[in-house]
């Protein structure tokens, strides 16, 4: 099974070569809340180092708590981090600011 960096880096690749889709979603299939929070925090790592843009990331209610409760701020190195109570078991990498 790939290491959270391979994955990270992985990730970071299709957001950096592809503009479709939008957002980019990142299904979590049962993964423990904290995996997913530490997932964000490392794709965010590996876009911020590889110069690839990202303007949010939106993330269900357990990856939202996981992330608050490690005390952390709800964005991570200037991404902004969204929570949306609709999403279940998925992560959205959005590459481009929400039109107004």
């Amino acid at each position: 099974m790939a290491e959270l960096k391979e994955i990270s880096i992985g990730i970071a690749q299709v957001l950096q070569n592809s503009k479709i889709p939008e957002p980019l979603p990142v299904q979590l299939w049962n993964e423990p809340a904290a995996n997913a929070a530490s997932l964000v925090r490392h794709v965010i790592d590996e876009c911020i180092d590889a110069g690839i843009s990202l303007a949010a990331v939106r993330v269900d209610e357990d990856c939202w708590h996981a992330w608050v409760l490690d005390g952390l701020e709800p964005a991570h190195r200037g991404v902004p981090l969204q929570r949306d109570r609709q999403l279940r078991q998925t992560v959205e990498f959005y590459r481009f600011p929400a039109a107004a």
